[in-house]
C-alpha cells in the first residue's frame, strides 16, 4: 500500500500532468474550431515544442525550411507556432478530396507580401482576407494571428469554409477526431488520426477474405467469419509521435470487438494492410505490435523519410511571404534571382526523385497499391512547389515529372485491380494448388506492372538530368 507521502506526491504529478494536457487541449481548441466537420484524417502539430527537439536541432530542420519537402518532416512557415491539417480522404483508395490547414503565427501576416511571394493575387472570400496561389491553394486570414490553407483552390469550398468557420468557429469534429486530437503536447508534439467509422463492414471484409489472397494468413487458418466481425468494427487510427533525440511513434488501431482473434498476426496482418492501402513505411518493419482488448498497438522508431511520408498524408501547402529569392538571401540581378529559385526548386523536384529511386532499387518494393499512393503523393508535393522566379524550362520539366508519376502511378493501379481479378476466381482448395495458382498470377502481374512503371521512371531520370546540364550551363551554377 501506498503510504501517505508516495499517495501524495503521485496526486502532485497527477495533477501536473492534467494541468499541461489541459493547457495544451485549449492552445489548440480554436484551431481544431476550424476545421470543416465533415474532416475524417487530422495531424495536430505543437511546432514550438517541435522544434526545440534535440533532434529538430541537429538535423538544423529550422534552418532548412527554405526547402521544405526536401529536408524537412513537415512544411511550415516559420512563424507558426501551432498547426492543425486536416482532410477528407477516401479510405478505399487514400485519395484526398480536400485538405485544409489553420495555424497559429507569431506575427500578424502580410497578404500581400504572401501574394507577391506566391505569385498569387490578393482576394476576399466573404469577410476573410486571402491569397490565391498558382500551386492550386487558397490562403485565408481566419483572425490577426491565425492563417488557415485550403487545397485544391476551389474558390467556392474556400469561401463556404471561411464563412462558416469566421463566424461560428466551433469544434464539431467527430468525437474520435477530438479525442486523438486532445493528446498533443509537450510529450507527443505531433499527432495523427483518421476516423475509419462505418468505413467498412463484417459482410463487406468477410467477402474480401474470401476474394483475395492475405500472405500474412497463409497457415494460420483463423476463423474468418469471427476475424471478419473483429475487422469490421474498426473505429479508427491514431499515432502519438514523441521527438527528443530521435522520433518514436506509438499507435492504436481502435475496433469495436475485442481483439484477441489478431494476437497471433496482428503484426503480418497490419503492415498488409497499410501497405495495399499506400500508407506503409519502411520504418514500420521494426515496430512492436500487440493486439490486447479492442485495440492493436504498434510502436517504434521513426526515421526522419518515415516521419515525412507519415505526414504528407495530410499535408496542405504553406504560404511564403519572404518576397526575397527562393534562398531567403537578397540576389544581385534578376539572374541571380532566377538562378537561385530555380536551384532549389529543381534540388526539390530532384530530391522526391532519388527518394522513390532509392526505394526502387535497394528498399522494399512494396505492393503495386502501395507505390502507386506514394507515386501521387509525390506528383502532387512537385506540383504545389513555388514556381516564383523559377526558370520556365525547368518549371515545365517538373509538370512533365508530375505527370510521369501520375501515369506510373496508374500503371501500377491498373496492375493492381488486373491482379485482383485473375486471382478472385481462384478457388480455394485443400491440396493447396490454389494458393501456388494465385502466387503464380500475382507475380506474373506484378513483374509485367512494374516493368511497364519501370521505364516510365527511367524516362524520368533521363530527363532530370537532361535539364540539370542545361540549366548549370544556363546560368553557370552547378544544379
Amino acid at each position: 500500500m501506498l503510504s501517505k507521502m508516495s499517495l501524495g506526491r503521485c496526486c502532485i504529478i497527477t495533477l501536473t500532468v492534467a494541468l499541461l494536457a489541459s493547457r495544451a487541449t485549449a492552445e489548440f481548441k480554436d484551431l481544431l474550431g476550424r476545421i470543416p466537420s465533415d474532416a475524417n484524417a487530422i495531424v495536430a502539430i505543437d511546432i514550438d515544442q517541435l522544434m526545440k527537439s534535440p533532434l529538430a536541432g541537429r538535423e538544423g530542420w529550422k534552418q532548412k525550411q527554405a526547402n521544405a519537402y526536401a529536408s524537412k518532416p513537415v512544411v511550415v512557415p516559420p512563424e507558426a507556432t501551432r498547426m492543425v491539417m486536416a482532410a477528407l480522404i477516401d479510405p478505399s483508395d487514400m485519395e484526398t478530396i480536400w485538405e485544409v490547414s489553420v495555424m497559429d503565427l507569431s506575427k500578424t501576416p502580410s497578404l500581400e507580401l504572401m501574394a507577391r511571394a506566391e505569385g498569387g493575387y490578393v482576394d476576399k472570400l466573404g469577410q476573410a482576407p486571402a491569397v490565391w496561389s498558382p500551386i492550386n491553394a487558397y490562403f485565408i486570414q481566419f483572425d490577426r494571428l491565425v492563417l488557415g490553407a485550403a487545397c485544391p483552390a476551389n474558390r467556392q469550398f474556400a469561401s463556404r469554409w471561411a464563412a462558416r468557420k469566421l463566424a461560428l468557429p466551433g469544434n464539431s469534429l467527430s468525437a474520435y477526431l477530438a479525442n486523438a486530437a486532445g493528446a498533443v503536447g509537450t510529450e507527443t508534439p505531433i499527432v495523427m488520426a483518421m476516423d475509419l467509422q462505418d468505413v467498412t463492414c463484417a459482410t463487406k471484409v468477410r467477402r474480401r477474405l474470401a476474394a483475395e489472397t492475405f500472405a500474412s494468413l497463409e497457415g494460420k487458418n483463423p476463423d474468418l467469419d469471427a476475424l471478419s466481425q473483429v475487422l469490421g468494427s474498426i473505429r479508427g487510427v491514431t499515432l502519438r509521435v514523441a521527438i527528443g533525440q530521435e522520433a518514436t511513434g506509438k499507435g492504436v488501431v481502435d475496433f469495436d470487438s475485442d481483439t484477441a482473434i489478431l494476437a497471433s498476426f496482428a503484426q503480418p496482418l497490419l503492415l498488409e494492410l497499410l501497405s495495399q492501402s499506400g500508407a506503409l513505411i519502411d520504418d514500420f518493419e521494426t515496430w512492436r505490435v500487440s493486439a490486447k482488448g479492442k485495440q492493436v498497438s504498434f510502436e517504434g522508431k521513426l526515421s526522419t523519410d518515415g516521419l515525412r511520408r507519415l505526414l504528407s498524408v495530410v499535408e496542405p501547402p504553406a504560404p511564403r511571404e519572404d518576397g526575397q529569392s527562393a534562398s531567403g538571401k537578397p540576389a544581385a540581378s534578376e539572374k541571380d534571382i532566377k538562378a537561385a529559385a530555380s536551384q532549389q526548386y529543381f534540388k526539390a523536384v530532384r530530391e522526391i526523385i532519388q527518394q522513390l529511386d532509392k526505394k526502387a532499387q535497394g528498399g522494399r518494393s512494396g505492393t503495386l497499391y502501395e507505390n502507386a499512393t506514394w507515386m501521387k503523393r509525390d506528383a502532387s508535393a512537385i506540383s504545389r512547389l513555388p514556381i516564383l522566379n523559377v526558370d520556365p524550362d525547368l518549371v515545365k520539366f517538373a509538370a512533365e515529372v508530375s505527370t510521369r508519376l501520375n501515369d506510373a502511378a496508374r500503371v501500377m493501379t491498373e496492375g493492381a485491380l488486373q491482379t485482383r481479378a485473375r486471382t478472385s476466381g481462384i478457388v480455394s482448395t485443400h491440396d493447396g494448388k490454389a494458393v501456388a495458382q494465385r502466387h503464380q498470377a500475382l507475380n506474373e502481374e506484378r513483374a509485367k506492372t512494374v516493368t511497364q512503371a519501370g521505364e516510365i521512371f527511367r524516362g524520368i531520370k533521363a530527363a532530370a538530368e537532361q535539364i540539370r546540364i542545361e540549366m548549370t550551363s544556363r546560368y553557370q551554377v552547378e544544379f
